[in-house]
């Protein structure tokens, strides 16, 4: 199977879903045609990479004080990427995920994540967990040109100014923010504390 079709694939496999998976499956078919060194390749029309298994690595808190954060992205990315593989992979690709635990410390965060990119060579990072973890790798994904996708966090040193390889999926803390106050307002709360 040539590479140009599985992008294709990969969005039609996502749009059955809710718009975050067709976002998901979009940001997909960019990570693995032409967003950084280790997939560039794949966008060669005459190289076929049937089979050829699509890795994300992540590292997030399975223990200590916020391991309950950890474990929960863990899981909806598991189910959601079983899921998929069960259906046949994106077109015969499997997802596959590396983990790795940084206790919510960000010396942990930065020895993974360097792990993920220059020994298991993932395509992307994805659901990094936190604020000060993810922020402490965000050079590493611009000197490496590997994507993080849908960090698990609302900073706004996260989104602004907008990062070539940043890709957000949860709002920022100012957007929650704001929906809450109207969620409020128009339930005629007039007082309440964040």
């Amino acid at each position: 199977m040539k590479a140009s079709y599985i992008c294709s694939g990969i969005i039609a496999v996502c749009t059955n879903k809710m718009y975050s998976f067709f976002y998901f499956g979009s940001l997909l078919g960019t990570i693995l045609f032409g967003s950084n060194s280790h997939t560039a390749q794949a966008a060669d029309e005459n190289r076929d990479i049937t089979g050829a298994a699509i890795v994300f690595g992540t590292s997030v808190p399975l223990t200590g004080h916020a391991s309950h954060l950890g474990h929960a992205v863990i899981a909806g990315m598991t189910s959601y990427f079983i899921h998929i593989n069960n259906m046949g992979g994106v077109f015969g690709h499997p997802i596959e995920l590396i983990v790795y635990d940084d206790a919510y410390n960000p010396p942990l965060m930065i020895s993974n994540v360097r792990r993920l990119i220059v020994e298991d060579k993932v395509s992307a990072l994805i659901g990094l967990v936190g604020t000060p973890t993810t922020l402490s790798v965000v050079h590493m994904s611009r000197k490496y040109k590997i994507p993080l996708l849908f960090p698990f966090t609302g900073a706004i040193e996260l989104r602004r100014p907008p990062e070539k390889y940043i890709f957000n999926l949860r709002p920022g803390y100012r957007e929650e923010s704001a929906e809450s106050v109207d969620f409020f307002i128009k339930k005629g709360r007039k007082r309440f504390a964040a």
